[in-house]
């Protein structure tokens, strides 16, 4: 099993903390190659990173976006969250699943980087596309393992041949679109009715101006 861990770069700085984490906490297999893009679009980096797996030969890519630190134990060290997408996407024969962390919203809008869709509007949801209505999921949900329509794909486990069987552009965004994430979560279901599969268990910590932390709380980011 032959992974890839693609890093969109959002600007040429690195949180230093995410960097420290990255380099030596992180647990990967063995054999395991890490591909990184600084200086594009978002879609751009996402659709190059995807590219470079398939030309590596890799089966399966791991997207970790450069502000979000997979989950850790109590003593700080890596909870073995890409190990554990793994375990899932083999054990369950999915081949999209992913970790879970806070949207970067403010304390009153806050919610989880994660959507079920309706076909009919029934609230206030957090995002919509013609015809359908994505409100985010919440911490209260039956069993560790949930079947979502959308995810952000910070830390998200997906195998190659997705791409080989979808067409390109596998990321887009669109004027007037939600994010390249939720054009990859469309076009999957779309074409190949596949769909993402949280695992609650795995909680991350999302940096931006602040840190929002698994449990939601916010912490000022250690600079």
């Amino acid at each position: 099993m032959k992974v890839a861990i693609g890093v969109p770069h959002r600007s040429e700085y690195d949180y230093r903390e995410w960097r420290e984490w990255f380099r030596n906490k992180l647990v990967a297999p063995e054999g395991t190659i890490i591909l990184e893009r600084r200086g594009e679009a978002l879609c751009t980096m996402r659709n190059g990173l995807a590219l470079q797996a398939l030309e590596a030969g890799a089966e399966y890519l791991f997207f970790l976006d450069d502000d979000v630190i997979g989950p850790l134990n109590e003593d700080g060290s890596d909870a073995l969250g890409l190990i554990r997408l793994l375990e899932l996407a083999e054990g369950l024969n999915r081949p999209f699943v992913s970790g879970l962390y806070w949207a970067k919203k403010n304390q009153k809008e806050k919610s989880l980087a994660a959507w079920k869709r309706l076909e009919q509007k029934v609230g206030n949801e957090a995002w919509a596309v013609p015809e359908r209505f994505y409100p985010a999921i919440t911490m209260e949900q039956d069993g560790r393992f949930v079947e979502v329509d959308a995810v952000g794909l910070g830390f998200a486990l997906i195998h190659t041949d997705l791409f080989r069987r979808l067409p390109r552009p596998w990321f887009e965004w669109k004027m007037g679109g939600v994010s390249e994430d939720f054009h990859f979560c469309e076009l999957a279901y779309d074409h190949l009715k596949v769909s993402p599969l949280l695992d609650m268990g795995l909680m991350c910590s999302h940096i931006g101006t602040y840190k929002v932390l698994p449990d939601g709380s916010f912490d000022l980011l250690k600079l």
